[in-house]
């Protein structure tokens, strides 16, 4: 049985309300996180500093206007300083950049692990990583191993689907009309490449 399943987000983003200033993360489609770990401030209207509440002695900052994201250390959240290192992501705006009514911050490098427990319905790890970062320790989150080598995922809010990983093929589908934690329904495969550990 798996130790450890990696499963590369090839379409991940952290897409951003920049009135309300709410973030949700995504990909392949499916909500992974409401964010609620997170604090976003905007420090001026195309300027937004973003940081979860695992992170101690960093955080991110978004120019919409030059499209830039980075990760600043020894800053204060909230206030201009610190040391600046680019994040290799592409900043995509909705609205006037200076003045953005959004914006999505698609990642190059996003991927989920996942510690699948002894007991078949126990999930001791999962989190969810974007450039070397966590985004989210996986709260909420159901896993089933139906095989030594099948699991289901489901995320509450999920309505009428879930994931299905099938470690021995290294595959991922989003499973429709199937009962979690049972075989059928109708499958679509992911772009998600699986990495195991055993």
């Amino acid at each position: 049985m798996p130790k450890r399943l990696y499963l590369h987000l090839s379409s991940a983003y952290l897409a951003c309300n920049a009135k309300g200033l709410r973030l949700q993360l995504v990909a392949e489609g499916n909500v992974l996180s409401y964010c609620g770990g997170w604090r976003v401030l905007k420090t001026k209207p195309f300027l937004f500093h973003m940081k979860h509440r695992g992170w101690k002695r960093f955080f991110w900052k978004v120019n919409t206007s030059r499209q830039l994201a980075y990760r600043v250390r020894g800053g204060q959240f909230g206030h201009p300083g610190g040391r600046k290192e680019a994040l290799d992501v592409t900043v995509e705006v909705v609205g006037k950049p200076k003045h953005p009514r959004r914006f999505y911050l698609r990642f190059s490098d996003a991927y989920m692990v996942i510690e699948p427990g002894r007991r078949p319905s126990r999930l001791r790890l999962l989190q969810v990583v974007a450039q070397g970062d966590v985004l989210s320790y996986g709260v909420n989150w159901r896993i089933k191993r139906l095989k030594p080598y099948l699991f289901h995922l489901k995320r509450e809010g999920w309505k009428g689907f879930y994931w299905k990983i099938n470690t021995s093929r290294r595959e991922v589908y989003r499973v429709e009309g199937g009962r979690f934690g049972r075989l059928g329904g109708r499958e679509e495969l992911l772009n998600i490449r699986v990495d195991v550990v055993y």
